[in-house]
């Protein structure tokens, strides 16, 4: 009976992976799809570490402890459709304790937004979890899944997953 249950929800999870809903290398497990950007004058790199990891063999880390603002970023949600809902979640640690701003929105001006909220990171690894109904305005290539971030420390991201849902408890359409 185990068995047949633990079957089941591996199918069930890699039916929603052959849908095409997720964020591409969500894991971590490989280098790559993720991108940072800084203001002029500061700095951030982006790499790939296999220590103090949450899941698998490999997390990543931002070092923005040059930067006084900084971001990571995965743009062309293509596999997010207008109407259906979405839940993103995954876990994040910093060198010290900071709030992280969690959003789906629009890469250029204006601004728009179909989910936003800040969660609070520190030395541990934290879940974070953001829901949204993606809104008529949405328009795959033009939006991006990015967490803002503070900058002069090193953060870590780790196990990001993406899964369709009935109808989000928070977030909604564009604001």
């Amino acid at each position: 009976m185990k068995i047949e249950i633990g079957l089941l929800l591996t199918a069930m999870l890699c039916a929603v992976q052959l849908q095409g809903v997720s964020l591409r290398n969500g894991d971590m497990e490989t280098q790559g799809h993720w991108a940072s950007w800084v203001p002029t004058g500061s700095k951030s790199v982006i790499s790939y570490v296999t220590e103090g990891v949450h899941g698998g063999k490999m997390a990543m880390k931002l070092d923005a402890t040059a930067a006084q603002r900084t971001n990571i970023f995965q743009s062309n949600l293509a596999s997010f459709e207008i109407g259906k809902s979405y839940r993103i979640s995954g876990y994040i640690k910093a060198d010290k304790a900071e709030k992280v701003k969690v959003q789906i929105r629009r890469i250029a001006p204006p601004y728009l937004y179909f989910a936003s909220e800040t969660f609070e990171v520190g030395p541990e690894w934290k879940p974070f979890a953001i829901e949204c109904t993606i809104g008529e305005k949405f328009v795959a290539k033009e939006f991006c899944f990015m967490i803002d971030l503070n900058g002069g420390t090193n953060y870590y991201f780790d196990d990001f997953t993406v899964e369709e849902i009935e109808k989000p408890a928070t977030g909604g359409e564009a604001e």
